[in-house]
């Protein structure tokens, strides 16, 4: 369509002849869209240009609108400014390749054009909405196994769509927003111990079991604590008297094993800011989990912690050591508590609990650094083991600020470092592992305030590296190892920030990769600001272990100039995809203890009236037997409405249940959705079941256990429903429920029936379309065709004669016979919406059922008409 505007000097030249000479004549109709006038005064631009032509062709005529200026008659205001009036007639505009069976069309990028969302078994495709529908595809995100239907929501109240799709384990969303379009959305799994400084670190038993343990400030007794979030409280420790979590040194718990060997106790060490004294507590996995402190080491006179904490094995005798990055007298050193495998540290004469200064960078101490100049240390791990160099036999090594240093001890207080492998920047973290499975340590280090991962990836001489650098969008600011993918090669995940704004923390992985460097960094999501962080095994908190290792994370995030805090488990999976899904914690049975629980579905609904969806998730529950009736007791399934309250930041908090077990044993092969049907105060849960029977189940707290469920009995001779929406099938003001059934008894390719429950006393259903034979309704839309404020009922049928896009009217509250709209061939979903922004519906439809034949996409829009002389 060409775009003639009064401003260009050749139309202004006509208009002004053809106003000049309708003024004259005195019979033109005033502010009309065809009268051969330009009357800018009224929003119109291109009368009297050479004829006012058809929509889409040269010289459309057009009435221009605005938030405050609407457009004539039932003309709708498209995103371009130009009034367009429904032709309700559809044609082909665009066909893509499709590869999901779900659709779901939404707008997440706030721009007004609706994404085309694909959902399947494992992945979220996204076609990005656009004027032109060119549906650019972005790419494909990872997803955990889809366990049930996909839903639209909008979590934060911002306008822009976001998805939420029930996967087993929990709720796992995709938020919308303009930078990403859709961005993983990580719900807090437990409450966050405190709201000022954390420090975290995994702590692993038996070489395959990790679990998260933090020191936080109880703000109730004015004590700093050691806790296993999420565990029961005696497995808890206070910090020594007077000590608090703002004094540690380092960003990291030290975690090492002393009693060499041992499986299943592990040594923390609290390293202060001032004071010689560094605590240490024996952290113990038995019947249950435990923290005991035990004597503090001490550190010599006038020496007090500088840069933090390792345990590692210093000398290369097989034990654990307890080294610190200190400054004695004034000069920068390295003090060690010696490990004699049994859990007790010494010094070099042999006294318990004490430390001795075995390097320090003034060699002749008088006072001057000298030549070694200052070390700041980041590090302490073996990363070097050469038979070659003198006294580097599996024993640790410094990774400080200026490079990779090897130690070598001649007697136990006197070590010299020499440096290996010098930094090209100063580095401030790093971190070591096998990052790619050739069975050496690697090294992985990063700058402050500066982009990018430095590697040194060791080769068989362990004195030789090959550089690498993993490139990354920001600043880094913490490094995070662990297998998180489940390939047995380490990956190497890490937070980035923008260089001085604010929870713009952001977490990415680089997967560790056979041989060679990691991979190009995966983005899993924005963290907000990063507190604290650590790998971790799924373990008891979650349900069990997978051998796949996970992230702990304790963020704020800035919601409404308020800084909120929150604490989530970041699953690994097999997809390159880490989530943080709404764990529902299965609710307790009498003395039955719970075997396994899963959420079967999720969906949406308004359940107090602000702009933030809440959330029904409904979980299936298996418990054991009855403990007071003895093991023969049959176990129980128990299915349940759990009704989550949306929050402004997206997070949710359980606001009650219901058990739904005197309706169905199951929820899945049930279709949900949220809407209010009965006119109570907030939206209800309303399911369609199997056999054709509907649950009504009120969420609004006015009515307890099996009075909150409505059961409606099915339609005779119909079930197994395909399609389940409300929508408002007679436009008397409230919403009915419309489904597509098959004919009970006859084969899922013998005839369907579209039905509707109509919103009066007692919902009566009532079948408005039929399709016989061999073909099938395969779904249904409502959309107002005319924009005359009834609604018209599209259907998509699949087989028989009727294959294709068909409508029915509605007119005295009964629809029409079905009536051919649009050809389509193997149809399988249908949704109505505005895609190309003209402020008129379209259909989107996706086609493919035979294995052979690719999946499509395929968009029809709405023609469009001259707006009618006369239009007001």
């Amino acid at each position: 369509m060409t775009a003639i505007r009064i401003a260009a000097a050749s139309v202004v030249a006509s208009s002004v002849v053809a106003l000049v000479a309708c003024t004259e004549l005195g019979d033109v109709e005033r502010d009309e869209c065809g009268n051969g006038v330009v009357e800018p005064a009224s929003g119109e631009d291109c009368d009297g240009a050479e004829g006012c032509g058809e929509p889409g062709t040269e010289q459309a005529c057009r009435i221009l609108c605005s938030d405050t200026v609407a457009c004539p008659g039932n003309a709708a205001c498209g995103l371009d400014g130009v009034c367009h009036a429904p032709g309700g007639t559809f044609a082909l505009a665009t066909t893509v390749p499709w590869t999901t069976p779900h659709l779901l069309v939404a707008d997440t990028s706030g721009d007004g054009y609706p994404e085309l969302v694909g959902v399947g078994a494992q992945h979220v495709d996204v076609r990005l909405g656009a004027r032109d529908l060119s549906l650019s595809a972005l790419p494909v995100i990872p997803s955990p196994p889809l366990a049930g239907t996909p839903q639209v929501a909008d979590l934060e109240g911002d306008g822009d769509a976001d998805i939420t799709l029930p996967v087993g384990l929990g709720v796992f969303s995709l938020s919308g927003s303009a930078a990403t379009v859709l961005d993983p959305f990580f719900y807090n799994s437990f409450d966050a111990p405190a709201d000022g400084r954390i420090v975290a670190n995994a702590v692993e038993f038996a070489n395959f079991i990790s679990v998260p343990l933090i020191a936080a400030h109880d703000v109730a007794s004015g004590m700093s604590i050691l806790l296993f979030p999420g565990d029961d409280s005696t497995a808890v420790a206070l910090f020594p008297t007077g000590r608090t979590v703002d004094e540690l040194v380092g960003e990291n718990l030290p975690v090492g094993t002393l009693v060499t060997g041992s499986l299943n106790v592990r040594a923390v060490a609290l390293p202060f800011t001032t004071g010689r004294a560094i605590a240490l507590y024996d952290v113990t996995l038995a019947a249950s989990l435990t923290i005991a402190p035990r004597a503090a080491v001490m550190l010599p006179l006038a020496t007090e912690v500088k840069n933090g904490a390792w345990f590692a094995d210093f000398d290369g005798d097989g034990h654990q050591d307890l080294v610190v990055s200190v400054e004695a007298g004034g000069v920068e050193a390295l003090a060690v508590a010696w490990g004699n495998g049994n859990g007790g540290v010494v010094d070099s004469a042999g006294a318990a609990n004490q430390a001795t200064v075995v390097w320090r960078a003034d060699r002749d101490q008088d006072g001057q650094p000298g030549l070694d100049g200052a070390l700041e240390p980041v590090m302490v791990a073996q990363v070097t083991d050469n038979l070659l160099v003198l006294g580097d036999e599996n024993d640790a090594d410094v990774i400080a600020a200026g490079g990779l240093y090897t130690t070598h001890c001649v007697f136990r207080n006197q070590c010299a470092l020499h440096l290996l492998r010098a930094s090209t920047r100063p580095w401030s973290g790093a971190i070591v592992s096998d990052l790619n499975k050739d069975g050496l340590p690697d090294v992985a280090a990063f700058a402050d305030h500066q982009t990018g991962i430095d590697l040194l990836l060791n080769t068989t001489t362990t004195l030789l590296f090959n550089d690498a650098i993993v490139p990354t969008q920001n600043a880094v600011e913490r490094l995070i190892t662990g297998d998180f993918n489940g390939d047995a090669i380490e990956d190497l995940a890490y937070v980035d920030a923008i260089l001085g704004v604010p929870f713009t923390d952001a977490l990415s992985v680089a997967y560790g990769q056979y041989l060679g460097p990691p991979s190009t960094p995966v983005a899993m999501g924005t963290v907000g600001e990063m507190i604290a962080g650590g790998g971790l095994l799924a373990n008891g908190f979650v349900g069990g272990f997978d051998y796949i290792d996970d992230i702990v994370l304790v963020t704020d995030r800035q919601v409404g100039g308020e800084t909120r805090r929150g604490a989530a488990f970041l699953f690994g999976s097999t997809t390159r995809r880490m989530f943080a899904p709404l764990l529902a914690d299965p609710l307790p049975l009498e003395d039955r203890a719970v075997s396994s629980s899963v959420v079967a579905e999720v969906f949406t609904i308004d359940g107090n009236g602000d702009p933030y969806a809440d959330l029904v998730v409904l979980t299936e529950t298996v418990y054991g037997p009855s403990a007071a009736s003895g093991e023969e007791t049959a176990g129980v399934t128990v299915p349940h409405a759990r009704f989550f309250v949306g929050q402004s930041d997206g997070q949710v908090d359980e606001a009650g249940a219901i058990d739904l077990s005197i309706v169905a044993s199951g929820v899945g092969g049930a279709h949900w959705i949220g809407a209010d049907v009965i006119g109570s105060p907030i939206d209800e849960a309303v399911g369609l079941r199997g056999d054709g029977g509907l649950v009504i189940v009120r969420l609004d707290g006015g009515c307890t256990g099996p009075a909150c469920i409505t059961p409606v009995a099915p339609p005779e001779e119909l079930a197994d429903p395909t399609g389940f929406r409300a929508v408002d099938a007679d436009d008397d003001g409230d919403l009915d429920l419309l489904a597509v059934m098959r004919n009970r008894g006859l084969s899922t390719a013998r005839g369907s029936q579209l039905v509707v429950w109509w919103n009066d006393d007692g919902f009566s259903p009532t079948r408005i379309a039929q399709v016989s034979g061999d073909g099938a309704i395969v779904d249904a839309a409502f959309l107002d065709l005319t924009r005359d404020g009834v609604h018209e009922l599209v259907v998509l049928e699949h087989g028989g004669a009727g294959d294709g896009l068909r409508y029915a009217q509605l007119t005295a509250g009964t629809y029409s016979a079905l009536a051919p709209l649009a050809a389509v061939t193997d149809g399988v979903a249908l949704q109505s919406a505005d895609v190309n922004g003209d402020g008129l519906d379209d259909l989107v439809v996706v086609t493919g059922v035979e294995r052979s034949a690719p999946r499509e996409l395929s968009v029809y829009t709405q023609s469009e008409t001259r707006i009618p002389a006369g239009a007001e």
